[in-house]
């Protein structure tokens, strides 16, 4: 998340069956990360079907660092152009979740 959050000011998750792919793009530069299905930072890996979502940075990186300090285990769950969840597992079976709306154009 840090790597793509330096680039933009939004972050575009794309899951497919294979791999969940974070870009991010400016006017001087991009930034990508992919995340496998045996990538070690992948616990597990469910698709229902192929999603794209643009999110902001900024919200994203607050989420993540407020959650990642308390759990080391997160579940990301989102859908084209719907808001993103972030579920961290806490000690003693408690939760922190944040959902996120995405940034979806006019057209």
């Amino acid at each position: 998340m840090t790597d793509v959050s330096l680039v933009g000011d939004f972050v575009k998750f794309s899951a497919d069956n294979e791999k969940l792919l974070l870009t991010a793009e400016s006017d001087v530069s991009s930034a990508a990360v992919e995340f496998s299905r045996t990538s070690d930072a992948v616990i597990d890996f469910e698709v229902k079907e192929p999603s794209t979502a643009t999110f902001d940075t900024s919200m994203l990186q607050k989420m993540v660092k407020a959650g990642s300090a308390l759990a080391d285990v997160v579940t990301v769950e989102f859908a084209t152009n719907k808001p993103i969840k972030l579920d961290f597992r806490l000690p003693y079976e408690g939760k922190l979740i944040f959902y996120l709306a995405p940034r979806v154009e006019a057209e």
